[in-house]
């Protein structure tokens, strides 16, 4: 029984950050880090239940939409700081 706890609050866990990190994305330093624990904590369930899958799911996402977003912020400011 306690097992099943402890896998029910990697599941939470993992959905939550997979969350803030897609919520989070104009502020992709903080939001890829809450993207990358929803992936580990996905992988530290032992039970793969559908909030831990919901967690990878918008983890990888996240990871996605963050990395395109400091990728253009990084242009954005190179292009922006030779104008200046």
């Amino acid at each position: 029984m306690k097992e099943m706890k402890e896998s029910k609050g990697w599941s939470i866990s993992s959905l939550v950050c997979g969350i803030l990190g897609l919520i989070g994305v104009l502020m992709p330093y903080f939001a890829i880090v809450f993207s990358i624990l929803a992936i580990v904590f996905y992988a530290k369930d032992k039970t793969a239940s559908g909030l831990a899958k919901g967690g990878l799911v918008t983890g990888i996402i996240g990871v996605c939409l963050n990395s395109a977003m400091l990728l253009f912020m990084l242009v954005w400011f190179l292009a922006v700081g030779s104008l200046v």
